[in-house]
């Protein structure tokens, strides 16, 4: 097992989510296993952004599956970041 960190993790998704990868992408975030809520909902909300970027661009693919598991990510941390919540709701 190899581990990296979260930060890491996230901006790999993001630069291959930018670059049209949107299922390494979605391979990277859903192999990452979290340590703690917030974790669960940071990785939560990127595999949440990968999808609907990815749906914009192609008809195959449905977001709403990842926007559940953000929507019941953040309901787990007890105290989220105002603009998470803004975020998924933007999303």
């Amino acid at each position: 097992m190899i581990a990296i960190e979260l930060s890491r993790t996230l901006e790999a998704a993001t630069a291959l989510r930018l670059a049209g990868r949107w299922d390494v992408a979605a391979a990277l975030l859903g192999a990452a296993k979290p340590e703690t809520a917030e974790d669960r909902l940071a990785l939560a909300m990127a595999a949440a952004d990968v999808e609907v970027d990815a749906s914009l661009w192609l008809t195959s693919t449905d977001a709403a599956a990842a926007l559940q598991r953000a929507e019941a990510a953040l309901a787990d941390v007890a105290s989220p970041a105002p603009e998470v919540a803004w975020d998924l709701d933007l999303l």
